[in-house]
């Protein structure tokens, strides 16, 4: 549905984006953080400072993507216009049911990256914290959980589970034992793609992992002189689900090619992003 010509406004006082206000209807509840953004408008006298923010609204995201609007009418006949990827698997309705403020509705509709570390890291290492700030950078928003409490990669699997259906992921990013992780969970949560480091594959006292993506939605980077993870096992499972597999001359935790692995990972989301 088209949106209305909004007029220009200088800035947006405290006043205006209480609960109180009518514009809102409730939905933004911390005026000190608010913050406009080009997929949420209103056609309301609070409006955008430029009418830069109104052209983009109107574009879809990707050339093969529908733009889905909703009204929704709200006191005083104002109306409140909200822009959602057809990606989404949530719905509008659900989403505006929430608490959330406008700009965290705004991070909720980013695409959503899971980091999942391995067995004996953190979720916010060197390599995760480099490679989020790439998706980032490419328009994700991302998640890393800390699975840091348990080495049994069931329970790790449960957990992501668990944190997938409050909010889905588009993408797992997953390094050693998370590389198990990511696969196995792969097979309950629908995802469009697979990015594994040294992944877990065949390793005595893993559970047989399960898989739920194509060959040609996997990318795996993998080290030469890896000892923990012998890389025939992972040559052999590339071979076999016909994935792309890049090896690297370097030991299992690749601090040594990080700006390649980086190179590889935005590779990989422009390809299936």
């Amino acid at each position: 549905m088209p949106a209305r010509k909004m007029k220009k406004t200088v800035c947006i006082g405290p006043e205006k984006t209480s609960p109180s206000h009518p514009c809102f209807n409730g939905l933004h509840r911390q005026p000190s953080t608010f913050q406009f953004h080009p997929s949420i408008y209103s056609d309301c006298p609070v409006s955008f400072p430029s009418q830069d923010f109104h052209d983009l609204a109107e574009k879809p995201l990707r050339q093969d993507e529908k733009s889905v609007y909703k009204r929704l009418s709200a006191k005083q006949n104002r109306k409140l216009f909200i822009y959602l990827p057809r990606i989404r698997s949530f719905s509008i309705q659900s989403l505006l049911n929430t608490s959330l403020t406008i700009q965290e509705h705004y991070q909720f509709m980013k695409p959503l990256i899971h980091f999942i570390h391995g067995k004996e890291s953190g979720p916010w290492g060197t390599k995760i914290r480099y490679l989020a700030d790439i998706a980032r950078r490419m328009g994700y928003d991302v998640e890393s959980l800390d699975y840091s409490f348990t080495f049994d990669p069931e329970v790790r699997v449960q957990l992501l589970e668990e944190s997938c259906q409050k909010r889905p992921a588009q993408f797992f990013v997953g390094s050693s034992m998370g590389g198990w992780v990511a696969m196995t969970a792969s097979a309950s949560i629908p995802v469009r793609g697979l990015f594994l480091l040294a992944p877990a594959i065949d390793i005595p006292g893993y559970p047989p992992y399960r898989l739920g993506c194509a060959g040609d939605a996997i990318e795996i980077v993998h080290g030469w002189q890896d000892s923990l993870i012998p890389v025939e096992n992972v040559i052999r499972f590339s071979r076999d689900k016909a994935c792309t597999l890049y090896l690297v001359n370097d030991e299992h935790r690749l601090k040594n090619r990080l700006v390649q692995v980086g190179d590889c990972l935005e590779s990989f989301l422009k390809r299936l992003g």
